[in-house]
């Protein structure tokens, strides 16, 4: 089981933030608004920008192309959000009371995981409602506890996906990073210093699902010139 040390964050976009209580029964609730000066710790779910960039790079211009998609507990990461998180359910998965504080595009759920219960950003396309990434994330206020589970589930991505490329560690300013990159998607893992915690991510980003997502936002971006 993860330390006691540790507190558990529900899932936001990469733009928003999470304010996180130091007692792990209290549960968080969402925000965009980092604290004021001498509150409580918040877990920010905003991706390091060459985490986005390595995401792109890899997914919309891999040569090796693949009809099969990415999987996430045993779930291909494919179909509308409320069919995958349908599955999800059949693990014993549920809604989070947090998914109402959640932009749109973002379904918060919480299951267990490795021992604990956990909660889960699902992404999908606005638009389409099909979902295109999966991502975790466990804030700790000790790096040793953060590290203590980087390692472990790199061990068993390693094991898991012992296919895919491994490249560590990733360009950016991290404690620890890696990436399992295949021709179905791309798996980050990351630890983040913060100046009160140490933030432990996790993504799953399905090539196929994603490109159709960035292409678009490429695109508003263009037209915005």
């Amino acid at each position: 089981e993860l330390n006691q040390n540790s507190t558990h964050f529900n899932l936001l976009h990469i733009s928003f933030y999470l304010p996180s209580p130091p007692n792990p029964h209290v549960t968080p609730s969402f925000t965009d608004i980092p604290p004021l000066s001498g509150s409580t710790p918040h877990c920010t779910f905003r991706f390091h920008a060459r985490i986005i960039l390595l995401i792109i790079s890899f997914l919309c211009f891999t040569q090796v192309f693949s009809e099969e998609h990415l999987k996430f507990l045993g779930f291909p990461i494919d179909g509308t959000v409320n069919e995958y998180a349908s599955k999800l359910m059949s693990k014993g998965f549920y809604i989070s009371p947090d998914n109402k504080y959640a932009r749109k595009g973002l379904r918060v759920m919480e299951g267990p995981f490795l021992g604990n219960t956990e909660s889960f950003g699902l992404h999908y396309d606005t638009d389409t409602k099909i979902m295109y990434s999966v991502v975790f994330c466990h804030s700790f206020f000790k790096e040793a506890d953060a590290k203590e589970l980087y390692d472990k589930l790199e061990s068993l991505l390693h094991v898991k996906h012992n296919e895919a490329k491994y490249e560590s560690p990733l360009v950016g300013s991290f404690v620890s990073s890696c990436s399992f990159q295949s021709n179905k998607g791309i798996i980050t893992l990351i630890i983040i210093e913060r100046d009160y915690d140490y933030q432990v991510k996790m993504s799953y980003t399905d090539r196929i699902n994603y490109i159709p997502v960035y292409r678009k936002q490429h695109q508003k971006e263009l037209d915005d010139m």
